[in-house]
């Protein structure tokens, strides 16, 4: 047995035990976050958008990109080998979450920078309108990407 068959044997033996206790334990764990951020008293804290955001991607992750990977790899059921449309959609999906999910991580790390200032003038940037804006900002029409605010209004 040749060294690529025996890596391939191993990662196919770890997805088929591993992925589904992953997808599984991910998605309890992201409910979970989600109950204790939509709570009243947290739902006031601009940072909470962001958390809220982040496990919402992460729980739409594990469906849409890591339990194709582990249908694949650990079970070989893998539909992207005959719809080279669902291929093109898994992986863009795949890299649109991660970008959106380091973006909301940024989002957060930045209110908590502005909340933590000893200046009163910066805390009060932190607001959940300016979090809104940014991430709306982040994940905004591709169109209009690296336009200024004039030219997207024409």
């Amino acid at each position: 047995m040749s060294t690529a068959t025996l890596l391939y044997s191993i990662q196919q033996n770890i997805l088929r035990i591993g992925g589904p206790i992953l997808i599984t334990m991910g998605s309890i764990s992201c409910i979970l976050n989600l109950m204790v951020f939509t709570k009243d008293t947290l739902r006031k804290n601009p940072c909470t958008i962001c958390f809220v955001a982040i496990n919402t991607i992460n729980f739409l992750y594990f469906y849409l990109g890591l339990l194709f990977t582990t249908l694949a790899v650990g079970y070989n059921i893998d539909p992207s080998a005959s719809n080279i449309a669902f291929c093109r959609f898994r992986y863009y999906v795949a890299l649109v979450f991660a970008c959106w999910e380091s973006s909301c991580i940024i989002l957060a790390s930045i209110d908590r920078t502005l909340v933590t200032s000893p200046n009163a003038g910066t805390r009060k940037l932190s607001t959940r309108r300016l979090i809104a804006t940014k991430f709306e900002d982040a994940t905004g029409d591709p169109a209009e990407m690296g336009q200024t605010k004039a030219e997207s209004e024409q």
